[in-house]
């Protein structure tokens, strides 16, 4: 005994140890884990940084283009060459230019049209670089600063091509607006050209870039602190940066920061939100490193860190668009980069040293209870046995329990164990089963009848392999020789690293099956439905077509389906609808109250793909696809219908002259609702009716009523007369018959005629009566 408790001190101790020198593995390994996962995390953060770079870079190649088109399309006026070429004949003396009718029509002309693009202003440039003409009335007359700063790009432009002039200090946009301090302004300089296709004057446009590029840069924040913003070649700030509260804050100590626009970025050396007072002036500071870089017309990224003009630790990308002569420089704070995996870094080093100081702790402790436990030793396996046995017993009672079936299988395949379901669903008794070869009795064929291989079985797999499968497309035979679809997952028995057999738990998935089939029935109708559909039928997630059908298709005389889905709501639809209001702004109205009312219906003009136009009847209804929010659309042609409309009011037009010269009245009976007929105020006044809103009386307790009250005679005939007219025994309805007034008791003569209405053919009878005496 003295030997044994010996030697399991010794196994306490060389536990102890092993357990020690693992945790200390442990944390190097971890610790040197977290400096990979630093080092990946800078890397990963650096692509983000040079993605988000790149995809401003190409949203300002876009703006560039777009605003290009936009001004040739504004400015192509003839008015313009009119103008310019009177003020050509003109002195370049500056009062006559300002004073010249020429000169103010082209002013008029600007204001008109600055607000379609954003314009700040313009000048109107002579061959030889004189300003001729200008939304502002200075230095007429003189040698213009895109001659002086820019003459190459001039002579471009003098070539007959459209010119993009970088950002450069005008006081162009800084006068028209009433500041005091010079700012950047962006040209887009174009030739004009008079009716011989000859270049008789050039026209720059001239945009803040402060403004023009805001919501391009605003796509570049990343995180609360990264920010993306735009400098020139020599290093100046040109957009107004994210964080511009900070170096706002600091201009008031150093001269420099007074005005952000504009600004050099410098690296001052140390971070001056926190106090820092740099020796050296601010002139003498060097350029940050993404300044440095794209002086040197170079792109890259840093994610080790780098001083920004704050003096801030921060990681970014820059590149240089040779397009536009413009930096582009996405930053973002160093600490707001790391201060995630700093976070976790911290947590993970906290709870390992925790789990190593609790697991040394309870090692030592359980050695030092060790002694002290041995001699109830013999007591604890008495107790614990008995837990087993109540254990096996809730274990059989769960098992009995579940509405799964399950049953055990050794290494030989043969059932060990299974409770009652398994039993039931297989059509035996529990003691059939146990010892029984699962494949030969259960699992010897697939659902055609063909034979499953004892090899091919992943639950024989299971056992033999240790490999874990679900499976939910074979089928289980029962005692009586029937087979039913079940879905199961055989889990290998792990004992002390040796497999002693399989686990395997099953269901029966009949009706599962027999409602997935009906689902897919369904949708399959759905889709036959909506692509046969008559009703044009359109459907976009808010932004994007994502399906439409045949009748969608011929409607808009679009070739095929994916040619239309590749187009935006905006695409199929002009700039402007019906009612003056812009489509695209309506496009988000209406999608907005159908988002909120769960249905809206409304009238709208499309775009054909010739570019003809087609009004139509819109009902947007907003549901769930796919687990998506998406807008259902069908689209009724209201061609017919307002040209019908049209034809309506002509016709009433001319029966509204007709009535009035004749004195006549006419009524109506709409047979999808045959006991009520219509009839207007003149036909009411005629016959001594009241006068209603809706024209609306009871064909039977009024108006036959009122005709037999006048004269049954006369009643009689009349009535057999309409009996005729309606089952088609006469063509036309005539009759002449006394009406008594409900109000006045004066009975009337009227003389009426009346048919089944020609316009719509169908059950709609009319009828005008006018008073014989």
């Amino acid at each position: 005994m003295r030997s044994l408790i010996f030697d399991k001190r010794n196994k306490s101790i060389i536990f102890t140890t092993l357990i020690s020198f693992f945790l200390c593995f442990v944390l190097v390994v971890s610790w040197y884990a977290l400096e990979q996962m630093e080092k990946g995390f800078r890397h990963e953060f650096g692509d983000t940084l040079v993605t988000v770079n790149n995809s401003v870079n190409e949203s300002l190649s876009i703006w560039k283009s777009s605003r290009r088109d936009k001004t040739n399309l504004i400015f192509s006026d003839e008015r313009i060459v009119s103008d310019v070429s009177r003020l050509l004949t003109l002195p370049r003396e500056e009062n006559q230019l300002i004073n010249s009718d020429a000169f103010a029509e082209l002013q008029q002309l600007y204001i008109s049209k600055k607000r379609y693009f954003n314009a700040v202003g313009f000048y109107i440039l002579s061959p030889d670089g004189i300003t001729i003409a200008s939304s502002i009335k200075h230095d007429i007359g003189k040698t213009n600063l895109l001659r002086k700063q820019y003459p190459e790009l001039l002579t471009q432009a003098l070539q007959g091509r459209s010119v993009f002039i970088p950002p450069i200090y005008s006081d162009l946009f800084v006068v028209e607006n009433s500041y005091q301090q010079q700012k950047f302004v962006m040209f887009f300089l174009r030739p004009i050209k008079n009716e011989a296709d000859e270049i008789i004057a050039l026209l720059a446009v001239a945009f803040d870039p402060l403004i023009s590029l805001n919501s391009i840069i605003k796509s570049g924040w990343v995180g609360k602190s990264g920010e993306t913003y735009f400098i020139d070649r020599e290093s100046q700030l040109l957009t107004a940066p994210r964080l511009q509260s900070e170096l706002l804050t600091l201009a008031k100590n150093y001269p420099d920061y007074r005005e952000v626009i504009g600004i050099t970025l410098r690296d001052p050396g140390g971070d001056l939100r926190t106090g820092y007072k740099p020796t050296l002036t601010s002139q003498e500071w060097p350029l940050t490193t993404a300044a440095m870089a794209l002086r040197a017309g170079e792109s890259g990224y840093n994610i080790q860190g780098y001083r920004d003009a704050r003096g801030v630790e921060v990681a970014g990308a820059w590149s240089w668009s040779d397009e536009l002569q413009i930096g582009i420089v996405t930053e973002i704070d160093l600490a707001e980069v790391l201060v995630s995996y700093r976070n976790m870094r911290n947590l993970i080093m906290t709870v390992l040293i925790s789990v190593i100081i609790i697991s040394l702790s309870l090692t030592f402790f359980i050695f030092w209870m060790g002694n002290k436990e041995r001699s109830r030793l013999a007591h604890f396996i008495d107790i614990r046995t008995k837990e087993l046995q109540e254990h096996k017993q809730r274990t059989e009672l769960i098992l009995n329990s579940a509405g799964e079936g399950v049953f055990g299988l050794d290494t030989n395949g043969l059932v060990t164990f299974c409770n009652h379901a398994a039993a039931q669903m297989l059509g035996y008794e529990i003691s059939e089963l146990i010892g029984l070869s699962m494949h030969s009795h259960i699992h010897y064929a697939n659902a055609d009848g063909t034979v499953y291989h004892l090899e091919d079985c992943p639950m024989c797999a299971s056992y033999r392999e240790g490999v874990t499968h679900n499976i939910s497309n074979e089928v289980l035979w029962r005692k009586d020789g029937s087979a039913f679809p079940v879905e199961y997952t055989s889990t290998p028995i792990d004992e002390a690293g040796q497999i002693s057999g399989a686990v395997v738990v099953f269901r029966d998935i009949t009706e599962r099956i027999a409602s997935e089939t009906q689902i897919q029935a369904s949708i399959e109708r759905f889709r036959v439905l909506f692509d046969q559909a008559a009703d044009p039928f359109l459907i976009f997630d808010g932004e994007r077509f994502v399906d439409c059908n045949q009748a969608a298709i011929d409607l808009l005389h679009y070739d095929n389906k994916s040619e239309l889905l590749a187009k935006k709501p905006s695409d199929i639809s002009p700039e402007y609808q019906a009612n003056g209001e812009s489509s695209e702004a309506q496009v988000k109205e209406v999608t907005a109250l159908a988002l909120k009312q769960g249905r809206h219906s409304f009238d709208w003009r499309h775009k054909c793909k010739d570019g003809s136009t087609i009004p139509v009847e819109v009902i947007l209804t907003h549901m769930q696809l796919d687990g998506k929010s998406v807008f259902f659309t069908v689209l009724h042609d209201l061609t017919e219908r307002i040209k019908a409309e049209q034809e309506i009011r002509h016709v009433n037009f001319l029966s509204d002259i007709a009535l009035e010269l004749t004195q006549s009245g006419y009524w109506h009976i709409d047979y999808s609702d045959p006991d009520y007929y219509y009839q207007s105020d003149r036909a009411a006044k005629i016959l001594g009716d009241p006068l209603r809103t809706d024209g609306r009386y009871h064909l039977q307790s009024e108006w036959f009523a009122n005709v037999v009250a006048g004269d049954e005679a006369a009643a009689t005939i009349t009535a057999e007369k309409y009996d005729g007219a309606v089952s088609g025994k006469y063509d036309f309805y005539e009759a002449t018959y006394a009406y008594k007034s409900p109000i006045t008791g004066k009975v009337v003569w009227v003389h009426a005629a009346g048919s089944w209405s020609m316009m719509t053919m169908e059950n709609y009878f009319i009828c005008m009566a006018h008073t014989k005496i």
